[in-house]
């Protein structure tokens, strides 16, 4: 391994506070690309978290991870957080591939829509507050693809063929629930052929995100959920297009 670096950057995702040891400069500075920085007005002593992953970004689902499961007794659901450029919040849930961070990465570059989260969406139980968890967004094989083809947007930063900065950090705004907007995507064939957008009752939108979040495991956690989403618009998205989906999304926060 190369020579290490003296001094480590503090980052912080969610509520937590930490720096990555055992880097080499090449990777220090491939992590300071890519994770949002602390700030002054974050006093708290940062965890270190050590990198034994070697020289390259093997190391960054098990750090996400690693911060991930320190926040407890927050409400989690596999989804992206967005904020549209009139300050609407809006919530995508699936399962994995079901098209958030595609989705996610096509209005942030190609609209000017801010990222909170792109893969897990947390909030905070006590304060209300959706932290922002703003990981890169990690390429799955073929998104490259669907967003030069359906939305006309290419990342201009890809790190080691994989991952895209969020890059805008909205950590200085504080965002609270309840969503103005809650979307469930689904795919269920690969050509994404037979698209519908069609709306959802509160219960049953929350009825959809039970498997792919923690509600069952807090007390009273689809009661609150319920809450966060019931006075906005809940819907249910399969298949589409980036285009299409993106051209629903921006009609409703219009």
């Amino acid at each position: 391994m190369s020579s290490q670096t003296t001094t480590s950057p503090v980052f912080k995702l969610g509520k937590i506070v930490f720096t990555v040891e055992n880097c080499s400069k090449n990777l220090q500075d491939q992590l300071a690309q890519m994770l949002p920085r602390a700030s002054f007005d974050d006093p708290q002593e940062p965890i270190v978290l050590v990198n034994e992953s070697g020289d390259d970004l093997t190391a960054m689902r098990p750090l996400i991870n690693s911060i991930f499961k320190l926040h407890h007794s927050c409400f989690w659901a596999d989804a992206a957080c967005l904020i549209s450029p009139s300050g609407k919040k809006v919530m995508l849930t699936g399962k994995s591939s079901a098209g958030k961070s595609t989705t996610s990465i096509a209005l942030a570059l190609g609209h000017k829509w801010k990222v909170l989260s792109e893969d897990i969406t947390l909030v905070d139980s006590g304060t209300g507050e959706i932290l922002s968890f703003a990981t890169p967004f990690s390429l799955k094989q073929g998104t490259l693809d669907l967003l030069e083809d359906g939305a006309d947007v290419v990342p201009e930063t890809i790190i080691q063929h994989e991952w895209v900065p969020i890059g805008v950090s909205v950590r200085d705004e504080i965002y609270k629930v309840p969503f103005d907007i809650a979307v469930h995507l689904e795919i269920t064939d690969q050509e994404r052929s037979d698209f519908s957008w069609s709306p959802l009752s509160p219960t049953e939108y929350v009825r959809r995100v039970l498997p792919v979040s923690n509600l069952l495991r807090i007390t009273d956690g689809t009661e609150v959920f319920l809450d966060y989403v019931k006075e906005g618009g809940c819907f249910s998205c399969v298949n589409g297009s980036v285009s299409e989906r993106i051209t629903k999304l921006r009609e409703l926060v219009a």
